[in-house]
């Protein structure tokens, strides 16, 4: 995976889109959380135990045709900061009510 760039989003209905310059589609993505506010996404296990600093197993991450993914509830209407970091995507979720 090699993904370089920003962007931001906003949590619609549940789903969050994910800029299609990361073809995001065409990979099996794992997805591991740093506490409440930020999510990483990679194809490589590894690169999410560096990023996150966690040995826990990492969670399957479905990227729809049109990449989107499926987010909890509690994060409709969250503003949201998208990183690519070479290896890694950050998800940052902003002005939320946690």
């Amino acid at each position: 995976m090699f993904v370089i760039g920003e962007a931001k989003g906003k949590v619609s209905n549940g789903i969050l889109e994910l800029p299609k310059e990361y073809h995001l589609k065409r990979k099996d993505l794992l997805g591991k959380w740093l506490g409440k506010y930020k999510l990483y996404l990679s194809d490589s296990a590894p690169s999410l135990r560096f990023a996150t600093g966690d040995i826990s197993p990492a969670i399957s991450v479905y990227v729809d045709v049109e990449d989107r993914i499926v987010l909890p509830t509690i994060y409709e209407n969250s503003h949201v900061e998208i990183k690519g970091c070479i290896s890694t995507i950050e998800v940052t979720f902003i002005n939320n009510i946690l």
